[in-house]
């Protein structure tokens, strides 16, 4: 049986958009799951194909994640609507799996949040609040963040520095490709 990885699981509703500001509040990337992105065609057509770095790109996840941070910062509304379910089989089924899809999606939120820090700062709130969680975690010597799994809030900053780099790194080689 699958491990109960990146699920969601709220049953009420949520409207996101710029004008209420609720990403300084919430992790947009938590509210939202690309397995069950659904868009309008004049959407795609505003915002473009998704961010090639992303994915199969230099960072092994963050596409849809890339998408829904663009379209929010963009003005776009986006709604989280529980009675569309997608059951999304992942086969990963052990704490070493486990540890490996987490890193590869905290490399990406590192990513991420290099590539929105200045255009949507209240993008990248959950770095703050992970901060806070690493003094905490730092001073009581205890994995605060996914002990079953042995990754801690020390090891997501480890992960998040990984991904911004990494994303330098690919806009680095982008801008000598074209020039």
């Amino acid at each position: 049986m699958d491990l109960p990885l990146t699920i969601k699981t709220d049953t009420i509703g949520k409207r996101w958009h710029l004008s209420n500001a609720p990403a300084r509040h919430e992790n947009l990337g938590n509210c939202f799951l690309g397995c069950n992105l659904s868009m309008i065609r004049a959407a795609y057509q505003r915002l473009g194909p998704f961010d090639e770095t992303f994915g199969v790109g230099r960072i092994s996840a963050g596409e849809d994640t890339e998408y829904i941070f663009r379209a929010y910062a963009a003005g776009f509304t986006l709604e989280y609507v529980p009675e569309l379910v997608a059951f999304h089989h992942h086969g990963r089924r052990t704490p070493v799996e486990a540890r490996r899809h987490w890193r590869n999606y905290v490399i990406a939120s590192g990513a991420l949040y290099a590539k929105y820090v200045f255009k949507c700062p209240s993008l990248c709130g959950q770095f703050q609040w992970d901060l806070k969680c690493l003094i905490r975690e730092a001073l009581s010597r205890e994995n605060l963040f996914l002990p079953e799994y042995s990754f801690s809030y020390a090891d997501k900053f480890g992960c998040y520095a990984s991904g911004a780099a990494s994303y330098f790194r690919a806009m680095m080689e982008r801008q000598r490709q074209q020039s």
